[in-house]
């Protein structure tokens, strides 16, 4: 048997920074209904959950209307916001290096495969 190590990178939040293209969707999305959001800030503590339950929670929206922010969310996503965020500083050569020790590198995310395949080719990862 041969010594192997896998190292395991969540995408959002630790390779990437998603938070501004996640918030631009937030916002198209609010904009449809005529609403809007509180600053940024405030915005970055509404990630993580699903949206509907963000959209309800924090904008006071009903479920039918969720789920049309969820339609508009996804629509500027898809083409737009996917690619609105950054790889942390660091991260290429954390991950050339760990590929150069041997380790297999393998993403966890929530996000679809294909978004996040997507992602990883957008930023040469």
């Amino acid at each position: 048997m041969t010594n192997s190590r896998v190292v395991l990178f969540d995408l959002d939040g630790t390779i990437t920074d998603s938070a501004p293209g996640i918030i631009a969707c937030i916002r198209y999305a609010l904009a449809d209904l005529g609403l809007e959001g509180p600053d940024d800030e405030a915005m970055r503590s509404f990630l993580g959950p699903p949206l509907v339950d963000t959209f309800i929670n924090h904008f006071g929206v009903t479920p039918a209307e969720s789920t049309q922010m969820i339609a508009k969310y996804r629509e500027r996503y898809h083409d737009v916001g996917e690619f609105e965020n950054a790889v942390y500083p660091g991260l290429p050569e954390i991950l050339a290096d760990l590929q150069t020790q041997g380790a297999t590198i393998a993403t966890a995310t929530s996000k679809p495969t294909e978004s996040a395949t997507r992602i990883l080719t957008h930023f040469g990862l």
